[in-house]
């Protein structure tokens, strides 16, 4: 049906965004067409930075619709000198930071190995019914999911678009650090998108 809309004569300009079959369909509609394809914004919080505030608007935009918004921040990048005051804050507002432990669990539980992306089944779903089914636990109800990162790698799904309510953590030297690391997640998988500096 959405194919047959964008191909009907009255269409004067078609805003196509989500996955790349979605905006190839639109660029093969016959009709003046813009596409946007996945975003993978990373947030910089320096350490100047007003954490309350900052994790205040980024758990609001991430957790807006439950994750799906492209343009929401899929990474965090902290660097190493606020990296607690910052987890501190995320699980004061109510997300769940994960341990080691409940990463590598959650990651084994939560990947679909084939395409090495997110499992379909979570797209979307909230992050206390995400946790719940994936059995990690907390004494609050979650809003977020916080995963610590390593390395940017098109290998690791934690370094591309994320849409489900889960952001992605990178601990890094420095403020320049933090910079190259935003730069690389947005070449990775979100070139000409969104990004942010708090």
């Amino acid at each position: 049906k959405t194919e047959m809309f964008m191909q009907h004569e009255d269409v004067d300009l078609i805003l196509a965004t989500g996955g790349a079959s979605m905006v190839k369909a639109a660029y093969s509609s016959g009709n003046p067409a813009i596409g946007v394809g996945p975003g993978n914004a990373p947030a910089v919080i320096g350490p100047d930075a007003d954490v309350e505030d900052a994790v205040g608007k980024i758990i609001w935009s991430k957790t807006f619709d439950n994750g799906l918004i492209c343009g929401s921040e899929h990474n965090l990048v902290v660097p190493a000198s606020i990296r607690v005051s910052v987890t501190d804050e995320l699980k004061r507002q109510g997300a769940a930071v994960l341990t080691e432990a409940e990463k590598e669990h959650f990651m084994a539980h939560s990947i679909y190995e084939k395409k090495n992306v997110f499992d379909k089944s979570l797209v979307g779903q909230s992050a206390q019914d995400i946790l719940t089914k994936l059995g990690i636990e907390r004494d609050y109800e979650v809003n977020l999911i916080v995963v610590p990162a390593e390395e940017v790698s098109a290998d690791n799904p934690l370094s591309k678009e994320k849409l489900l309510p889960l952001i992605s953590l990178y601990t890094v030297a420095d403020e320049e650090e933090a910079l190259d690391v935003a730069e690389q997640l947005l070449t990775l998988d979100g070139t000409g998108h969104t990004a942010s500096i708090h």
